[in-house]
């Protein structure tokens, strides 16, 4: 297993993985995916959007999208991972620890102080996200306006 540094277009190659991701992590009043590869792109151009592939040989069996940015109440550098997916069949080999340690590294690199992730409530990530040295602190909200 190979976890690297990788781009949007990579990422975008393995369409499946979005659609996988989706159908696992759904969250209710959360409109349907609909991923706009021009706006990662953009956010890729900026530095601050990176994305992390996992490899067994050529191929893809997961990923993660973070941003890494300056928190303006603290003047302080974190990150915030946007996504992280691992195909089923891949986990419990240490796989997930294993990207979220390379995100961490990569974070540190920039300077970032901590991480954020969510997770919906009961997931296969929120059940181990405190294996990734994770803490729950708060809880995310959601309100429709459409």
């Amino acid at each position: 297993m190979t976890i690297v540094e990788t781009t949007v277009d990579k990422i975008f190659e393995n369409s499946h993985l979005f659609d996988n991701y989706y159908n696992e992590g759904k969250v209710s009043l959360v409109p349907d995916m609909n991923p706009s590869k021009d706006t990662y792109l953009q956010l890729e151009s900026t530095g601050m959007f990176r994305s992390i592939g996992v490899f067994d040989g050529d191929k893809m069996v997961g990923f993660s999208m973070f941003y890494t940015s300056i928190m303006p109440h603290y003047s302080k550098i974190a990150t915030t991972i946007e996504s992280i997916y691992i195909e089923k069949e891949y986990r419990k080999y240490g796989t997930g620890k294993k990207l979220v340690d390379k995100i961490t590294e990569i974070s540190k690199e920039s300077g970032a102080v901590n991480m954020f992730m969510s997770a919906p409530i009961n997931s296969s990530l929120d059940l181990v996200a405190s294996s990734f040295g994770f803490t729950a602190t708060n809880t995310i909200y959601i309100k429709s306006l459409v």
